[in-house]
């Protein structure tokens, strides 16, 4: 792929992203909720950026893979990708009930996934260390 093809669908992208996340803020401001307008998969948004995302990470990913702090994160997170993947769900819930969170927030929305993801790693870690389950537990 061409240099200037790249471009303009990462811009396209970007466009797709932020029509996404200000048109889905503008809206549910003045419904009073969530709307719906810019959300689904066959959404023009979310295929923008979906284009983009999937351009960047075939082409671009692995020259950001090799600055050092990012490739230790990255080779970290790696063996409790599957783990992350099956708890984070339950791990969302939890937060939810426990704390009483409000979903709609941006802030929410923003931060809670980065906790999220934390908290899993945490708990897969402890998990593996338990003789027994740590030989089921990927």
């Amino acid at each position: 792929m061409t240099k200037k093809w790249k471009i303009i669908l990462y811009i396209l992208g970007i466009i797709g992203l932020l029509m996404h996340i200000i048109g889905t803020y503008t809206f549910s401001m003045s419904a009073g909720g969530i709307n719906q307008i810019f959300k689904g998969y066959l959404n023009v948004s979310c295929i923008l950026y979906s284009i983009g995302l999937f351009v960047f990470i075939k082409y671009d990913l692995v020259k950001i893979m090799k600055f050092n702090p990012i490739k230790k994160v990255v080779n970290y997170l790696d063996s409790y990708t599957l783990g992350i993947y099956l708890i984070y769900y339950f791990v969302l819930i939890s937060l939810e009930k426990i704390f009483h969170i409000n979903m709609a927030s941006i802030i929410t929305r923003l931060v809670l996934p980065i906790i999220i993801l934390i908290i899993s790693v945490m708990i897969i870690w402890l998990i593996r260390k338990i003789p027994i389950v740590k030989r089921i537990v990927p």
